[in-house]
């Protein structure tokens, strides 16, 4: 029974060294893991840091961006404004020339209408007097000859 005893102590020693073996293969293992899934953990942090670097980075140039976008669309509204002003004004400009000329061509040709009737007048009088000085120069021409035949008749 010391040989049964014996082996049974045995035994037990050979099973407490394996399951001391497997429990420090186990650790082991548990800490290569660790060690691995630690290494992963900052990697990942080292990328995220980039990460970070590159989204903070890129949402200044987004701000940036958007900050002239802004600018330029208010300095374009502004030159709009500016031009539109500046068409307003020419058109003010063109309709007060436009009644102005309006204006002055109605009054000459209200002038050219008063001329007209003026020179029609004017030439219905020369007519009528150029009418008479001829009637006058035939009554003179005959007269004339008139004279002429006294004045060889005596």
């Amino acid at each position: 029974s010391l040989r049964e005893s014996f082996i049974k102590f045995d035994k037990f020693v050979r099973e407490n060294r394996e399951k001391r073996e497997r429990a420090e293969l186990k650790v082991n293992k548990q800490k290569e893991r660790q060690t691995k899934i630690t290494e992963e953990i900052g990697l990942l942090e080292l990328k995220l840091d980039a990460t970070v670097i590159v989204r903070d980075k890129m949402k200044r140039y987004v701000n940036d961006y958007k900050k002239s976008l802004m600018e330029a669309r208010k300095t374009l509204a502004d030159h709009q404004n500016k031009a539109l002003q500046k068409v307003e004004g020419i058109g003010t400009n063109m309709q007060r020339m436009i009644e102005e000329r309006e204006h002055k061509l109605m009054s000459l040709n209200n002038e050219l209408a008063t001329l007209q009737t003026k020179y029609n007048r004017i030439k219905a009088e020369t007519l009528k007097w150029e009418n008479v000085v001829s009637q006058i120069k035939s009554t003179a021409a005959d007269k004339n000859l008139e004279l002429t035949q006294i004045k060889l008749s005596c």
